[in-house]
């Protein structure tokens, strides 16, 4: 990202995401190669980074809702269907391992990527999907929805958790 002397954030534009033959996103295409818009659910007690993140997804061609409320996402969950929910970990309303939880049990197949302000060695629940660190780059967020949805779904191990992302 690169600060305009305005103090506007400008995010770069970036190629949509590829779907695998076994991956169905609901609001998207099927056949592999093709791309595909995401219906995407963002939960963050930061209005800031709701933001930018909407703008990142969108700008790559992605359907996204927004809320700083999580018990709002709970209710979202259960009257439209998402592809993916990002959420931040430490929210002051409920945690997003709590969030995740909740989610799956409405919407099992849902993919669920928890976003954190602080490295963490602990052990992430079992139906967390994706990880990233804040801050990161425009394309570290869409590289980590690729490998999400090009992955087969499983909670992600330790191993996975304790490695960098990209």
């Amino acid at each position: 990202m690169q600060k305009t002397s305005d103090s506007s954030v400008k995010i770069p534009a970036t190629a949509r995401l590829t779907v695998d033959s076994n991956v169905t996103p609901r609001s998207g295409a099927t056949r592999p190669g093709q791309s595909a818009a995401l219906h995407i659910l963002v939960v963050d007690d930061e209005p800031m980074v709701c933001e930018l993140v909407e703008r990142i997804l969108t700008d790559a061609g992605h359907r996204v809702h927004t809320t700083l409320d999580p018990h709002e996402a709970i209710g979202a969950v259960t009257k439209e269907s998402y592809d993916l929910l990002i959420t931040d970990r430490s929210m002051p309303l409920m945690s997003g391992e709590d969030l995740a939880a909740a989610v799956k049990a409405t919407r099992p197949s849902m993919r669920v990527l928890l976003v954190t302000g602080s490295g963490s060695d602990e052990v992430i629940a079992d139906n967390i999907d994706g990880f990233l660190t804040k801050p990161f780059m425009p394309d570290s967020l869409l590289s980590e929805l690729v490998e999400i949805f090009e992955s087969p779904q499983r909670p992600m191990s330790r191993d996975r958790l304790l490695t960098p992302t990209k």
